[in-house]
């Protein structure tokens, strides 16, 4: 989380796959509602200061080349302070 002078600003997510293809999508989740589907960055909007919120990305190869084949998800909690 960062913060500047005009008041509090979310912190931006990002995602790295690993063996995922050339084009990987990612879905992100804000507390169980997807919110962005496509890239591997995210921040967060509509978020308020001293609420605690669980951000998860579940990310998808654009081809077979992983040991496992599907989908990866990541849940991260996140308190906003």
């Amino acid at each position: 989380v960062t913060l500047n002078e005009s008041g509090a600003t979310p912190a931006t997510f990002t995602a790295a796959g690993v063996n995922a293809g050339a084009a990987p999508v990612y879905l992100w989740q804000l507390n169980g509602v997807t919110v962005q589907q496509g890239g591997p960055s995210y921040t967060p909007a509509g978020v308020f200061p001293g609420t605690a919120y669980t951000i998860v990305c579940t990310m998808t190869p654009s081809q077979d080349v992983c040991v496992s084949p599907g989908s990866v998800c990541v849940s991260i909690p996140y308190y906003f302070n």
